[in-house]
């Protein structure tokens, strides 16, 4: 016949006993740091969601501004070519002019 031995009832009242302890004297406090990490973990997820908006819109205003530039810049160069243009033909015809004066002046001559 199976006998039952008395020292598996111990290690069951042991257990027992391991089990209540733990769960009245640490339970809550591990309980406790858990939740305050998790609190941790959720702010910093928030910062970096927040920080990563930022950043977003930063890179957004940073191209809108790099855009703006580009336009100006091109706007600057093609005002810049125009009257480059512009003074080369008037010293063209400048130049022209002084030619054919004095031409016609050695022709009086």
């Amino acid at each position: 016949m199976l006998s039952i031995d008395v020292t598996i009832f111990l290690h069951a009242a042991n257990f027992l006993l391991l089990y209540f302890m733990f769960k009245y004297f640490l339970s809550s406090k591990i309980v406790k740091a858990i939740d305050e990490r998790r609190a941790a973990i959720n702010s910093q997820i928030t910062v970096a969601t927040k920080n990563r908006e930022e950043a977003e819109r930063l890179k957004k205003q940073i191209s809108e501004e790099l855009l703006e530039a580009k336009k100006e810049r091109k706007a600057i160069l093609d005002k810049a070519i125009l009257e480059q243009h512009n003074l080369k033909k008037a010293v063209l015809e400048e130049a022209k002019n002084t030619k054919k004066a004095i031409i016609d002046d050695a022709k009086r001559e």
